[in-house]
């Protein structure tokens, strides 16, 4: 037996789950990493410090299971080195599915410039199925 934290809203293997037992999709973290409405009074801190308030109310509440502090990994933005927080947003998606021999056709008439350009657009556009073209990223596709 145990507990398992659960956030539809912050990562995918959650939104999965989340889809699958019909949860709501709730982002308590807004794109700037504070928190949001949702998250009451707690709106507005930014979200390691709504951490330490939140574990302080659960103490003071004698609503605190167990606090502790474990190792796992977790993704991080190669330029700055700090952790990337997932949100679940509105996207935009292209179907590849229609398109991919087409768009596997016309790699090959690109003078890429790295040449290993062209073998990493090919990889990218045979396992793709859809193509999120909203991406909020400032490099690359």
């Amino acid at each position: 037996t145990g507990l398992v934290h659960i956030a539809p809203g912050h990562g995918l293997d959650d939104f999965i789950a989340g889809q699958k037992y019909n949860l709501t999709v709730v982002c308590s973290i807004d794109q700037k990493g504070s928190m949001t409405q949702c998250a009451g009074k707690y709106e507005g801190l930014f979200y390691t410090k709504a951490n330490d308030a939140i574990i302080a109310d659960l103490k003071l509440n004698s609503h605190l299971l167990k606090d502790d502090v474990i190792t796992h990994s977790c993704p991080h933005d190669w330029r700055t080195k700090k952790p990337v927080i997932s949100l679940a947003l509105p996207q935009w998606f292209v179907s590849i599915k229609k398109i991919k021999k087409t768009l596997l056709e016309e790699i090959k008439k690109v003078n890429w410039v790295p040449q290993w350009g062209k073998l990493k657009m090919t990889n990218m556009i045979k396992d793709r199925k859809d193509w999120n073209i909203s991406r909020q990223r400032t490099w690359g596709v």
